[in-house]
């Protein structure tokens, strides 16, 4: 646990940031996480997946450093984002033939 927030470098103290809500726990991005992503993510559309697209087709090596560096609050879970954007594609595919 930092002392300062990854997301917006507010001093922090105890388990989210008072300024913007991020919680104090880094996790390493491994399979467990990716696992623990897809289960939870699917499922939750609270963080701003708008944003995520618009970011990832404007400036996409910038928001994905962001996002490995720590900064995740704003950002829609990268998993959660292919699947559904699959199913999306997927869905447009079979209804246009």
């Amino acid at each position: 646990m930092s002392d300062t927030c990854l997301n917006c470098g507010m001093p922090v103290e105890g388990k989210y940031c008072s300024n913007c809500g991020q919680s104090t726990e880094e996790h390493t991005i491994n399979f467990h996480f990716l696992w623990h992503d897809v289960q939870h993510g699917l499922f939750h559309f609270d963080k701003g997946i708008l944003f995520t697209v618009k970011e990832l087709f404007t400036r996409p090596g910038h928001s994905i450093r962001e996002y490995i560096r720590g900064k995740r609050v704003q950002y829609f879970k990268p998993v959660s984002l292919v699947l559904i954007l699959a199913a999306v594609y997927a869905f447009y595919f079979i209804t246009s033939t």
